[in-house]
């Protein structure tokens, strides 16, 4: 699956709506539980242009966790220029979904993601 600024809001509605029905009197988080759905590692990618816009924004966006530059396939969908090139941060989904709304739409998206 991948997560982009057009289905966003539902991902974020269908993880809330699944955590608040395991919290209730009794009941014991396993494996499959949804919280370990918002640990899960995922990789955010954007245009390398979304670094350049200020130092706060840069340091943000990357957590201080290594981004590795990777250069367009054209299926992104960033609406990006060709020398562009995007920027790859694996970082856990709770921080990933938090990082788009740093980005403009259109210019970010998560992937590797397992729901």
């Amino acid at each position: 699956m991948i997560i982009t600024h057009r289905n966003i809001a539902e991902v974020r509605e269908a993880l809330s709506r699944e955590l608040r029905s395991h919290d209730r009197p009794g009941y014991i988080a396993g494996p499959e539980d949804v919280s370990c759905k918002w640990r899960e590692t995922v990789t955010l990618e954007f245009p390398t242009g979304e670094l350049c816009d200020d130092g706060l924004k840069t340091l943000a966006l990357t957590g201080g966790a290594r981004a590795f530059p990777v250069p367009l396939t054209g299926n992104e969908g960033f609406a990006a220029q060709g020398l562009e090139g995007k920027v790859c941060v694996d970082m856990p989904l709770c921080q990933a979904l938090c990082r788009m709304d740093l980005l403009p739409k259109g210019r970010g998206r998560i992937t590797r993601v397992i729901l």
